[in-house]
């Protein structure tokens, strides 16, 4: 599939499946500039732990829940 386009940004944003976060967690890890903030939703509760450990380099993350669907949060004081 097509890349990402290069760059360094204080907020990554990635609503996308489950399976696609953890294929691309490297290079959406690598758009996060330094103390920047990566928030990935739109996912399955059951996903979570799939995605969280393929984002485990980016620290421990606020999880929050609204019935079936999750969103991950890191840095910017998660």
């Amino acid at each position: 599939g097509r890349g990402f386009r290069p760059g360094s940004f204080d907020l990554v944003l990635a609503n996308l499946m489950a399976l696609l976060l953890v294929d691309r967690s490297a290079e959406i890890r690598s758009l996060l500039a330094p103390g920047g903030a990566l928030v990935l939703s739109g996912l399955l509760v059951e996903d979570v732990v799939h995605v969280r450990d393929a984002f485990a380099a980016c620290g421990a993350p606020l999880e929050l829940r609204d019935g079936e669907w999750a969103a991950l949060v890191y840095g910017a004081g998660s």
